[in-house]
């Protein structure tokens, strides 16, 4: 987990390709977000995320290059996507805020006045993680890479530690969904949560890091 990769050496060397007026941010986003709530995706999803944040498809693979990487993210996400979403990939990728869609892409719409909604469901999952065999550990790993300031890594390692369910269900692709869409919303206040739950509450006053958007 140690290989990082920054998000501007993800993209790929090419020209846009722009040639279909579509609006990438907005469509790539809704793709995404159903690519991820759909049970027979939400691993590919999670997957290429990986691939992104690590340059490996498994924990302890050898690294791959950025390059490769992201080509190998790409074929995870068209895996048993829908046909139309394989130009809109092709060319969103190529945009240096694509990781932050993948990460980010949810359908729950939250409206602020509903943050504090928001944050309650997600300690649920949390709480599901450190209960998880060992559950600790990773969540002490998102503390890791908290304390790096690599937000993008320690999201995939939130979403990768939650247990997983033999078939993967609906359940489980909605807590990610809950996850994201709360990272989404504030990601310092999704990871004071993780904080809270390994190191206990913080004390009253102290300032929370500030999450890269």
């Amino acid at each position: 987990m140690r290989h990082t990769c920054a998000a501007t050496t993800i993209c790929l060397a090419a020209s846009l390709g722009l040639g279909f007026g579509q609006d990438i941010p907005t469509e790539t986003s809704k793709a995404l977000a159903n690519e991820w709530k759909t049970p027979t995706t939400t691993l590919n999803c999670l997957t290429a995320l990986r691939l992104y944040t690590t340059c490996t498809a498994k924990e302890g693979d050898f690294p791959l290059s950025p390059q490769d990487a992201a080509t190998a993210a790409l074929k995870e996400l068209l895996n048993n996507a829908p046909a139309d979403d394989e130009d809109l990939y092709t060319v969103a990728q190529k945009r240096p805020d694509f990781l932050g869609w993948l990460t980010k892409a949810n359908n729950l719409k939250t409206p602020p006045e509903n943050k504090d909604k928001l944050l309650q469901a997600a300690d649920a999952p949390i709480g599901e993680i450190y209960k998880s065999k060992l559950g600790k550990q990773k969540l002490a790993a998102v503390q890791e890479s908290l304390a790096q300031e690599d937000y993008n890594l320690a999201i995939f390692q939130l979403l990768d530690a939650y247990p997983k369910p033999d078939p993967i269900n609906q359940a489980y692709a909605d807590a990610l969904e809950t996850l994201r869409a709360c990272y989404a919303m504030d990601a310092n206040a999704l990871f004071k949560l993780v904080s809270a739950k390994i190191l206990g509450p913080a004390p009253a006053g102290g300032a929370a890091k500030k999450a890269t958007k």
